[in-house]
């Protein structure tokens, strides 16, 4: 979302950017507390023209307190703060901005998210202006059905699923957000598979990738791994069975004493299964993106069996510090990597085929080596510049029509 905010501003296309938060170095910022500042500090859009961005802050700043305090999520929907309140209250105000006078009259286009574009679509269409929306996951029908499936296959794993409570109201709002949108953009060919399958026109949908950040060359120069030393394998990513943790936990498993296994990324609703395998593992709940990006330089492979992704950015993220990725085709991974060179993609669900690649990186550290490289040679040609070109062009391309 910075990113393409990034790229209308750059491409003189930008007339206002509407968030939440907007944090700054500067004023009270100061005062907050370590941990709250650097939650905040996660909402910082210096890449964007700053008297172009408005914030609406009251209820977001209310649900990370909300968070920090310890508050559950049924408090904090409750009490109006919860993501999804959250998400309306600035589609609303969004709404009532766009229909005012003095800005209805200068907006050609409106470029919002999922879950927060509904109302400011409706008021797109009362000015005559386009509805761009930018969908970062699969359409809600092809998850509900994947989850359900994974309800009655792993049971244990039912209630780090929270997708299977969405009420209908929600749902419906999804698709009321698709039918008024003039132009859909997405990050995979996976996204716009399941958007097809749901009857939405494939002409009315375009793949933009998102992009990589800098490379970490270093790994070039690296010792090979030893032939006897532990595989080192990274799971980074939110802990719901959604993203296949169940097939990975078992596929370490079945490793056993040749690789170790640390797993970075939150708990999403309850299990005490997870929470007894994570026992097993090195867990590290949260962290930054410059820490994760460091544990990453630390590991050999980076497992990602997700079941349902709209793109999965620790992918490029993990290749652009020199890690061999083992992923899912219902994630990025065909949009990104050429299977068994820069990267592994195998079958949703297949514990096997984990296995077997992980066997092959442990017995033959050339063939790991080979693959990190090609990895770090891949993500830099995938940098944030080519998306944010990309997504310029295609507004730039929709708006003239």
């Amino acid at each position: 979302m910075r990113e393409a905010g990034r790229a209308l501003d750059e491409a003189g296309l930008l007339f206002r950017f509407y968030t939440t938060i907007c944090f700054r170095e500067r004023g009270c910022a100061r005062w907050l507390p370590p941990g709250f500042k650097k939650e905040f500090a996660r909402r910082m859009f210096d890449c964007i023209t700053p008297d172009r961005i408005r914030v609406h802050p009251w209820r977001e700043t209310g649900r990370l307190f909300a968070g920090k305090l310890g508050f559950s999520h049924s408090f904090q929907k409750q009490y109006g703060v919860g993501v999804g309140h959250v998400y309306r209250s600035l589609d609303r105000h969004v709404a009532q901005e766009i229909e005012k006078k003095d800005i209805g009259g200068r907006v050609r286009a409106v470029y919002a998210y999922e879950d927060g574009a509904l109302e400011s679509f409706i008021s797109a269409k009362k000015i005559g202006a386009k509805a761009f929306y930018d969908l970062p996951i699969g359409h809600w029908k092809e998850l509900r059905r994947i989850c359900e499936e994974e309800r009655d296959m792993e049971p244990c794993w039912a209630g780090t699923m929270e997708s299977l409570e969405d009420e209908q109201e929600k749902l419906d709002n999804k698709d009321r957000e698709i039918e008024l949108s003039s132009e859909i953009v997405v990050a995979s060919t996976f996204t716009k598979e399941t958007l097809r399958m749901s009857g939405v026109e494939e002409n009315k949908i375009k793949v933009i990738p998102y992009g990589a950040g800098s490379v970490w060359e270093e790994r070039k120069s690296l010792p090979k791994r030893g032939r006897k030393e532990k595989l080192r394998i990274l799971y980074v990513g939110s802990l719901t069975q959604r993203k296949g943790v169940s097939y990975l936990f078992s596929a370490v498993r079945k490793m056993g004493a040749s690789v170790e296994l640390t797993v970075v990324g939150r708990k999403t609703g309850e299990s005490r299964l997870l929470d007894s395998v994570l026992k097993e593992h090195h867990y590290v709940p949260s962290v930054s993106h410059s820490e994760v990006l460091g544990i990453m330089r630390k590991n050999d492979v980076l497992v990602f069996p997700s079941l349902f992704e709209g793109f999965g950015q620790v992918i490029l993220e993990a290749m652009s510090q020199g890690m061999a990725v083992v992923t899912t085709p219902n994630t990025a991974g065909r949009d990104i990597i050429e299977n068994g060179r820069d990267g592994v993609i195998v079958p949703i669900r297949s514990v096997e085929a984990i296995c077997e690649w992980l066997e092959k990186f442990y017995e033959n550290s050339d063939c790991l080596r080979f693959m990190q490289e090609a990895a770090l040679e891949k993500a830099g040609l995938l940098g944030w510049n080519c998306y944010r070109s990309q997504i310029a062009s295609w507004v730039k391309e929709n708006i003239a029509k």
